[in-house]
């Protein structure tokens, strides 16, 4: 059940007291069924730093009535710091909502698409298919088909590549330099990242994925978001500079990240007929 407007919980903490992760992601995330806990702002001393809706995504409420493009995926969808690529789209007249929740593997990213399409007048979905379903879990093309062949009931339906601060030139090269400044890089447990031979698996497992969503939305239609040529670095140079660690996106990139989402977006919404004209 949606929660009223204005129904809100604050939640309070200070720099003075210092806290881990963990401390203050229980503070919007509810550990037992994995989901956002609705209507939530959490202020560090008097700064709003984190806001959650009554349909319990990351961001603000949105306005009732209108078309909705929803975003669903894990950490890189939901975003950090309280923002989010997703909230930097405009698809107008249309409301954007994260359905993006840290964690998920990709069945459960697909279940959050079926609670929210129950709830809000849903015109698209784009799915990032997060990263806990590629090189451990369950996956490989059978798989990831069955699981995204699940999605249906919107007149758009997009799914976006992987991409990484990784590409073949920077695989043998590089990593060093940014391991010392950025410890976050060696965490991803799906590959040694620490070694040439892992972050080759690793390139491999994400080439080897884009293969196949490349190849799926041809033949099922779908739009394809390939937003790895903006954020794959070309050099050495370039590792580090639009990402907080080898996965996810800084915050500084969400601005463009967000204007190629709708150069390749938007067009299949209007050809589609899913988003009402505006009035002039």
């Amino acid at each position: 059940m949606v929660e009223p407007a204005g129904a809100r919980r604050r939640v309070q903490l200070s720099e003075e007291r210092p806290f881990q992760f963990g401390d203050y992601q229980m503070n919007y995330l509810n550990y037992r069924d994995w989901r956002i806990i609705p209507s939530t702002d959490i202020y560090i001393d008097d700064t709003l730093y984190y806001r959650s809706n009554r349909y319990g995504c990351q961001g603000p409420d949105i306005e009732e009535g209108r078309p909705v493009v929803a975003f669903f995926g894990d950490s890189v969808v939901h975003g950090e710091a309280g923002d989010s690529f997703v909230h930097h789209v405009a698809a107008p007249p249309a409301e954007t909502l994260n359905g993006g929740i840290e964690g998920l593997v990709l069945p459960r990213i697909i279940d959050r698409f079926f609670e929210l399409r129950e709830k809000a007048p849903m015109v698209c979905a784009a799915v990032h298919t997060g990263w806990h379903n590629l090189l451990y879990n369950e996956h490989g093309d059978e798989f990831w088909a069955a699981q995204l062949d699940r999605i249906a009931g919107v007149p758009v339906i997009a799914h976006f590549t992987l991409f990484a601060d990784i590409s073949d030139a920077i695989v043998a090269p590089g990593y060093d330099t940014v391991y010392g400044i950025k410890p976050g890089y060696s965490l991803w447990h799906g590959a040694d990242l620490l070694n040439e031979d892992g972050r080759a698996r690793a390139k491999a497992a994400i080439d080897d994925f884009n293969r196949f969503i490349r190849a799926y939305c041809r033949d099922r239609g779908r739009v394809l978001i390939d937003l790895e040529p903006l954020m794959a670095p070309r050099s050495v140079e370039a590792l580090g500079a639009r990402f907080v660690d080898f996965l996810h996106p800084s915050l500084t990139v969400y601005d463009e990240m967000a204007r190629q989402i709708e150069a390749q977006l938007c067009p299949a919404l209007a050809a589609a007929g899913a988003l009402p004209r505006q009035s002039p």
